[in-house]
C-alpha cells in the first residue's frame, strides 16, 4: 500500500496496550512496535495487577522508552484503554493487544494512509491472522443475533457495510475516541469490541478492514489457564450486555427464552452422550461449561 503524497512524513501515534499476565508475548509486541517506519510513537502500557513479572520486565527492557501505568486493580479491558487514553498525545490512537505482533514494519503507516485515504472511516483494522488456529480474522457484517431481531430499529442506515472490528488491533482518531468517550466501562472483558464500532458508526463513521494489512495474533493469551465454564461466563456476559444496551426488549426477550429452551435440550443430549461414552470426556465437559455458562448468562438477562 502507498502512502498519500499529502501525508506529513511522520505521523503521531499512541500505542495503548493493555497488560495482564502476559509476560511471555507483550515484549514481542513492543519490540515490533519500535520497528515501525514512518510514525512517532507513544507507547502507553498499562498494567492490570498481573501477578506474573509483567511489571518488572518492563521495567528493565524498556525504562524511558513506555509509558507504564500500575493499576492497583484489574480495570478490565475497556477502562484500562479509557484510562491510557487520557495521557495519549498522538493524532492516532493505535488500541493493541499485548499478543499481537506487527510483522510489517510500515504496518501502522499503512493503516493510517488507509484510514485517511476516505474521510468516512472512523476506525480501521487490518487482517489478522491467528496462527494457532491458522486462520486470519475478518471484520463481522453483522451483530450479535442481528438477523433475529424484529423491533429493533437502531441499527437501520448505518453507514459502511463492516458491523464490527475484532478488538486485538483497531485504529482510529483520537479526536474520534474522546468524541464517543472510548470503551463502555461496564463491559469488563468480551464484547466491548463490537459495542465501540457500534457506537463508531452510530456517531456517522465507517468501519474500515485493510486486508493488505496483515499481523499475528496469539488470541487470548490473558485467558491462558483460566477455568472453562468461568472464562465461558465472561465472554456470554459481555456478549448479551450488548444486546441488553442496544436491542428492543421484547427481541431480547424473545431471542434469549428460545436460545436457553436449546441449551436445556442439547444438554439433556450431551449427559446422555456421556452415559453412554459416545464422546470424549474432555469433549463432553468443555461443551457442558460453554452451555452452562450460556444459560447462566442468558438467566441472568432475563431476569
Amino acid at each position: 500500500m502507498l502512502t498519500p503524497s499529502f501525508m506529513p512524513k511522520f505521523q503521531s501515534v499512541t500505542v495503548i496496550i493493555v497488560n495482564y499476565n502476559t509476560a511471555k508475548y507483550i515484549t514481542g509486541c513492543i519490540d515490533s512496535l519500535f520497528k515501525q517506519r514512518g510514525v512517532e510513537l507513544q507507547v502507553i502500557v498499562v498494567d492490570n495487577a498481573s501477578h506474573d513479572n509483567s511489571v518488572v520486565l518492563l521495567q528493565q527492557r524498556y525504562a524511558e522508552r513506555i509509558h507504564l501505568i500500575q493499576s492497583s486493580e484489574n480495570l478490565g479491558f475497556g477502562r484500562a484503554n479509557n484510562l491510557a487514553a487520557t495521557h495519549a498525545t498522538g493524532d492516532f490512537l493505535l488500541l493493541l493487544n499485548p499478543d499481537a505482533l506487527l510483522t510489517d514494519s510500515e504496518a501502522i503507516i499503512e493503516l493510517i494512509a488507509f484510514m485517511t485515504q476516505s474521510q468516512g472511516y472512523g476506525m480501521v483494522g487490518p487482517a489478522i491472522y491467528e496462527p494457532r488456529k491458522h486462520k486470519v480474522v475478518k471484520p463481522r457484517m453483522s451483530y450479535p443475533l442481528q438477523k433475529q431481531l424484529k423491533a429493533t430499529y437502531k441499527l437501520n442506515g448505518l453507514p459502511g457495510s463492516i458491523a464490527w472490528l475484532l478488538g486485538a488491533c483497531l485504529l482510529t482518531k483520537t479526536s474520534i475516541y474522546r468524541q464517543i468517550d472510548g470503551f463502555d466501562p461496564d463491559f469488563f472483558l468480551y464484547g466491548e469490541d463490537v459495542d465501540i464500532c457500534l457506537r463508531i458508526r452510530l456517531a456517522g463513521y465507517a468501519l474500515g478492514y485493510a486486508d493488505d494489512v496483515r499481523i499475528e495474533h496469539v488470541a487470548g493469551a490473558s485467558e491462558v489457564g483460566a477455568v472453562s465454564y468461568e472464562k465461558w461466563l465472561r465472554k456470554k456476559r459481555g456478549y448479551y450486555l450488548f444486546c441488553k444496551k442496544h436491542y428492543a426488549r421484547e427481541d431480547i426477550l424473545r431471542i434469549v427464552k428460545t436460545v436457553v429452551r436449546g441449551i436445556k435440550t442439547n444438554l439433556f443430549f450431551l449427559r446422555l452422550a456421556g452415559r453412554l461414552k459416545l464422546k470424549k470426556e474432555s469433549v463432553i465437559k468443555e461443551r457442558t461449561d460453554r452451555l452452562m455458562a450460556t444459560l447462566t448468562a442468558a438467566n441472568e438477562l432475563i431476569e
